[in-house]
């Protein structure tokens, strides 16, 4: 009622000859005509076709709505905004039914997103990061993104390139799974036997940390929830292995895995 109220009190203000402006009638009727006022009880236009023609009133009661040259609309009857308000809202339940995650496209999404990460966790370390992210082509069905990390627990450096999928798109709910490789310089745990002096028979097992360069594979999968056209957070969690280890006969020491959560903002 009070958004109703409010656009016929601007529009009570417009006193311009406009062109080319829509009257529905309540009976099914339409017509183009020149709106010059919209007051509490008539409606005050001029023929669309002719500036100079008389001034035509009609009581509000016989009209469901104007249609304006800039593609607004003034709902005059209450009933009628209801009505088409309730089909709305009718339309959106459906396609929620249809699609659980509610997954069209209701903002346009900026297609450079800056991500900064807190919680940032590998099998060589736990720090932050940051990451940027550029989204390609219209559809935004992919994107490049480069991730980079810092360790502070067992100090180390690491950058993650890869390619990020997006298999429907940009959505609230946003699904994506990313192959990226990564590279990095920093301490990282090993794994190693030991051999009982005394009993040969017997090993026993001990971890120690090195320091050297890595370089290897790995693919996630996450999710991004926005929370508006341009903020929300990012959830992911993946494995992979260290390619240098396997190169050098090392697989016990090869695998890799990561969980990474962040706050993301659309540029």
């Amino acid at each position: 009622m009070k958004r109703s109220l409010l656009l016929l009190a601007l529009c009570g203000c417009i006193h311009a000859v406009r062109a080319q402006d829509t009257i529905y009638f309540r009976n099914g009727a339409s017509e183009l005509v020149r709106l010059i006022e919209v007051n509490p009880g008539t409606i005050t236009y001029r023929q669309w076709n002719n500036p100079q023609s008389a001034l035509y009133h009609e009581h509000r009661r016989n009209i469901d709505r104007i249609g304006t040259q800039t593609g607004g609309t003034v709902w005059v009857d209450e009933k009628a905004w209801d009505k088409y308000r309730d089909s709305v809202v009718k339309a959106e339940r459906d396609i929620r039914r249809q699609d659980p995650f509610y997954t069209h496209r209701k903002w346009n999404y900026k297609p450079d997103i800056v991500s900064f990460m807190p919680f940032s966790i590998q099998t060589n370390g736990t720090g932050i990061a940051i990451s940027y992210e550029r989204l390609l082509g219209k559809e935004q069905n992919m994107g490049v993104v480069v991730p980079l990390m810092y360790s502070i627990y067992k100090p180390g450096a690491y950058i993650m390139p890869g390619l990020r999928i997006y298999p429907f798109g940009q959505r609230i709910f946003t699904l994506f799974t990313t192959p990226s490789l990564y590279a990095g310089y920093g301490n990282r745990k090993q794994y190693a036997d030991s051999i009982d002096y005394y009993d040969k028979t017997k090993t026993y097992n001990y971890t120690y940390y090195i320091k050297d360069f890595q370089l290897g594979f790995f693919i996630n999968i996450g999710f991004h929830l926005n929370f508006t056209q341009r903020m929300g957070m990012t959830m992911l969690g993946g494995g992979g292995v260290n390619y240098l280890d396997l190169a050098n006969n090392n697989g016990d020491n090869a695998g890799f895995a990561i969980f990474q959560w962040a706050f993301l903002y659309r540029l």
